[in-house]
């Protein structure tokens, strides 16, 4: 039995959730909210379709929404909208919940992470009705405050598990007592030292302050983790009653009001939980009705790996693009959207933006779809001053769109072509210029090798239409600069 607090670091960080550390750590050290930082963290959402489709519920949820918002189908859009801070957090947390539910199997488990969720945005509501600033940074410690309970009970084994409740049951030891005669160490203690060794002091370190701490923040916070508590089991037990009292004085409100407040919240709270995994939202009052909802639409949810043509989606993206060109973002932001237009609205498999370098190469920079990280290693291909060279004529001869229908029977006969055979088994394949004024950008590429389904002249004239889009993004971004 593991009983000391370096032995459960090292079983979290090596035996148990490397991944768990690997992406929490990529995106925790995003700390700058630079363009280039979006852009990045824009792409790591992007390479994970259910992360990004989760962003997107996120965004077009009424935990965010207002009823004068237009929905938002781009994970850049809503960076652009919610801001780099927000989208990175809710990343961050989704990707540690994520990692801690994934077998799924521990009730206990999906019930703190319920009242974790419950309490975080009863919290986040209350503290901007109050005033507060900082509201997002309270979500995600309220989120997060029990972070090392969590981790214990994802990956504790049984005899743990039962040495923990058997020393609970002594009516001297209290749970942190208990804590630290059967673990050797409190919760507490381990979400203090996931934090540090994470690298997730830029959002958790508050919470030991936040813990002590007499502040508003602090009572709301630990409020509404005791009504979240308590609340499991329906708003009219004797439990909740001294909770909504309590919340009800400190925000100087008439008792009534504090309870329609808090039932708002709590169905909020499900629809947020929701998104994270239905299965968590269960514990939640009020959670009926949405997961109702969210049962109902989990088709149209998803964002699928290989994505059917979609006109009226892409509309809404070159929209979306039009719209963040005014709030002139960093070209890269608007470079995933154009890529998310190819890859969900055109509906290709493979979808990838190869930037134009010094050595007179495309190579992969931005890549979405399948085989993502093989794409990003390999779309390395010479521009070599040969007709023969597709990338070469797409660039500097036809400044247009190319549609390879027949990689083995093209007009394209360099090596080029065989190498792109061999490295992406591909016989049929879009390629597009980006060039702004008479200076080569880069190409967009895409195919449906993957699935094996034919390419066609709609998708081509939207692919390329896209392709357009981005040069003209490209000079009036480049103007706006200048001004």
């Amino acid at each position: 039995m593991l009983k000391t607090l370096e032995a459960w670091e090292e079983r979290i960080n090596r035996e148990e959730m490397p991944i768990f550390k690997t992406s929490i750590t990529s995106i925790s050290n995003m700390t700058s909210a630079s363009d280039t930082s979006a852009s990045d963290l824009a792409t790591i959402i992007l390479h994970d379709p259910a992360l990004s489709a989760k962003i997107l519920k996120f965004a077009n949820s009424s935990f965010y929404r207002t009823a004068t918002d237009t929905s938002i189908s781009t994970i850049s859009r809503a960076i652009v909208r919610m801001g780099f801070e927000k989208i990175r957090e809710l990343t961050l947390s989704m990707a540690i919940i994520d990692s801690l539910i994934a077998d799924g199997k521990r009730k206990h488990l999906g019930q703190l992470i319920s009242r974790a969720v419950h309490s975080a945005v009863q919290a986040r509501e209350l503290a901007e009705k109050m005033g507060e600033s900082q509201t997002e940074e309270i979500f995600i410690a309220t989120l997060l405050y029990d972070l090392g309970e969590m981790a214990f009970w994802s990956l504790a084994d049984q005899e743990e598990i039962d040495n923990l409740q058997e020393t609970l049951q002594h009516k001297d030891n209290t749970p942190e007592k208990a804590q630290k005669k059967a673990l050797g160490f409190r919760f507490r203690d381990l979400t203090a030292i996931l934090i540090e060794r994470w690298s997730l002091k830029g959002i958790l370190e508050k919470i030991s302050k936040r813990r002590r701490g007499k502040n508003l923040s602090a009572k709301i916070i630990n409020s509404c983790r005791e009504l979240a508590k308590t609340s499991e089991h329906g708003w009219e037990t004797e439990e909740v009653k001294p909770v909504v009292r309590r919340i009800a004085n400190y925000m100087n409100i008439s008792l009534p009001s504090a309870n329609t407040i808090l039932k708002k919240n709590s169905k909020l709270a499900a629809e947020v939980a929701a998104v994270y995994n239905p299965e968590i939202a269960k514990y939640i009052p009020g959670h009926e009705e949405i997961l109702q909802k969210t049962e109902m639409a989990r088709e149209e949810e998803i964002i699928a790996k290989f994505p059917e043509p979609n006109p009226m989606l892409l509309l809404k993206i070159l929209r979306e693009i039009s719209t963040m060109l005014q709030s002139n973002p960093d070209f890269n932001l608007v470079l995933g959207g154009l890529l998310e237009g190819i890859h969900r609205g055109v509906g290709m498999d493979r979808a990838l933006f190869a930037l134009y370098t010094v050595k007179s190469q495309i190579k992969a920079k931005f890549v979405l779809g399948t085989t993502i990280e093989y794409l990003r290693d390999n779309f390395v291909f010479p521009v070599e001053t040969d007709k023969s060279n597709p990338f070469f004529d797409a660039l500097f001869e036809r400044r247009k769109g190319i549609w390879i229908k027949n990689a083995s029977s093209c007009e394209y006969s360099s090596p080029i072509i065989h190498k792109m055979r061999s490295l992406l088994d591909v016989n049929s394949f879009f390629i597009t210029p980006i060039v702004a004024g008479n200076n080569p950008i880069g190409i967009f590429y895409a195919d449906r090798q993957p699935s094996k389904r034919p390419l066609d002249i709609s998708s081509f004239e939207n692919f390329e239409h896209l392709g357009q889009q981005a040069c003209i993004s490209i000079e009036y971004i480049s103007r706006r600069e200048k001004i």
